[in-house]
């Protein structure tokens, strides 16, 4: 009778220890400076500026506008749950611009506004410190984590300086810049990234321009978004990403 009481007890415990191999408790009183982002991140990556369909106020473009980048970008972790995130690439750009045809050359007489669609390549670089805030709570969750999956906070210092443009009708420039111009951006940034295989993620932010800075003809032009139009897409950045790391 004791066997056979010992066999039954055997036999309804064991599913219950085997549930028990499989369960998976992360630890709550785990300590900050034990949860960190990936050390180190490279690859390239293609995005574009999903905002820049939109109509701004400022720059005369209208709505159709499509920015794309391709990047080499490198990602390392400069603290536990902070990056320090850079890239490099070529933009192409075709704005949907209006044009302004002066139909009188005594002055007299109504202007005639066209849109045209006109091209811009440009060279482009980035330095972003990158604070994933939320590591902690999707360790506590059992989330992934991989490739620095999660939501993020950043303040990107952005350069970018045109390489070809288009020659715009009735103007004197040429395919190439004269001079040398660049565009100065420093939008403060939110953003989530999520990883979708072992070495692909996918990443949308969006970040907003207080103040625009161009550098033309060796003279800083200054505008702030309150002049720009508060609304304006002109105010604002975004970033849709996919990328492949190596």
């Amino acid at each position: 009778m004791k066997k056979m009481l010992t066999f039954l007890f055997i036999v309804l415990m064991a599913p219950i220890c085997n549930a028990q191999e499989e369960i998976i408790f992360n630890k709550q009183d785990i300590d900050k400076k034990d949860i960190k982002v990936s050390k180190t991140l490279q690859g390239l990556e293609f995005n574009m500026d999903f905002i820049r369909i939109f109509p701004g106020r400022y720059m005369g473009y209208k709505f159709g506008s499509i920015e794309t980048h391709l990047n080499y970008f490198h990602e390392s972790r400069i603290a536990s749950t902070w990056t320090l995130f850079k890239s490099i690439g070529i933009g192409n750009t075709f704005y949907n611009k209006r044009i302004y045809n002066i139909t009188a050359p005594s002055g007299y007489g109504s202007d005639v506004i066209t849109e045209q669609y006109n091209y811009e390549l440009s060279l482009n670089l980035k330095i972003e410190p990158r604070w994933y805030f939320d590591q902690r709570q999707r360790y506590r969750e059992n989330k992934s984590t991989r490739n620095n999956t999660g939501w993020f906070l950043s303040l990107p210092l952005m350069f970018s300086t045109n390489l070809i443009q288009q020659p715009v009708a009735g103007s004197s420039a040429g395919w190439f810049p004269e001079k040398f111009t660049a565009d100065i951006m420093a939008p403060p940034t939110i953003g989530y990234r999520n990883s979708f295989a072992e070495n692909w993620f996918m990443e949308a932010n969006v970040g907003y321009i207080p103040t625009r800075v161009w550098l033309r003809n060796g003279e800083f032009h200054m505008k702030s978004a309150t002049k720009i139009g508060l609304f304006s897409a002109d105010s604002f950045n975004s970033e849709l990403k996919v990328a492949y790391t190596f």
